[in-house]
């Protein structure tokens, strides 16, 4: 991968997806009741709220958002809005 996009931090900014990485401290099970149905308004309206990250190497580390981001992927959308957080 090339470089990061810059970002401001606190910006709403649509980056694609592959840009992304989970953070192994988060632990959730994206697939409970209710998760296909919020894979179809994702596919309906798109991620409508920005995944929180901080800046990893070349990536973004996902801090909130992992859920959104599992339905954008099972949705087919390539970009997400993300916001940049500090977090020294």
């Amino acid at each position: 991968m090339n470089d990061i996009p810059l970002v401001d931090e606190g910006v709403i900014t649509m980056v694609d997806i592959n840009r992304l990485i989970g953070n192994e401290e988060i632990l959730m099970e994206p697939f409970v009741k209710g998760f296909e149905e919020f894979v179809e308004g994702t596919k309906k309206y798109g991620v409508m709220e920005p995944i929180l990250v901080a800046r990893k190497d070349q990536s973004y580390e996902i801090l909130a958002g992992k859920r959104r981001l599992y339905a954008a992927k099972l949705a087919g959308i390539k970009e997400v809005p993300i916001r940049l957080v500090k977090t020294d």
